[in-house]
């Protein structure tokens, strides 16, 4: 299976992009895109979700499951190792937008054990909103 890098970089050819051009238009720097293009730097969960929506493909095109995806460039968490339910919230963009969930939030929930069976995306969601508004008393 292809990395994300070489489908980012198939793509920005196919429509005649430059590193350049790309980056512009996904508002990071050519030099970003071209560590990520050589693989010197892994894409994050934020560019491969504005490469994703840019030229209208699925978020699960660009990700292969044996390569680490990581929520942001400065705190790496690979999202690979998290557990499977807040691996699918972080993934879920829909989601994410409606309830306002941020990579921080991704990063608390982390830091979350459960001593019971696995909890699904829907139950981290009601665990954020939970821990929300413990925050605002």
């Amino acid at each position: 299976m292809a990395l994300a890098r070489d489908k980012i970089r198939e793509i920005r050819l196919s429509k005649g992009l430059s590193q350049g051009q790309l980056a512009h238009l996904l508002g990071y720097t050519p030099s970003t895109v071209s560590r990520i293009e050589q693989g010197a730097l892994k894409p994050s969960l934020k560019f491969l979700q504005k490469f994703a929506e840019a030229f209208g493909l699925s978020l699960s095109y660009l990700i292969d499951p044996a390569e680490p995806i990581y929520l942001d460039d400065k705190e790496e968490v690979d999202l690979n190792r998290l557990e499977p339910g807040l691996r699918d919230l972080a993934l879920d963009s829909e989601l994410r937008r409606l309830f306002g969930v941020q990579d921080e939030d991704i990063k608390r929930l982390a830091t979350v054990r459960f001593r019971a069976g696995a909890v699904d995306k829907q139950g981290y969601l009601s665990l954020l909103l939970f821990l929300r508004n413990l925050d605002r008393r």
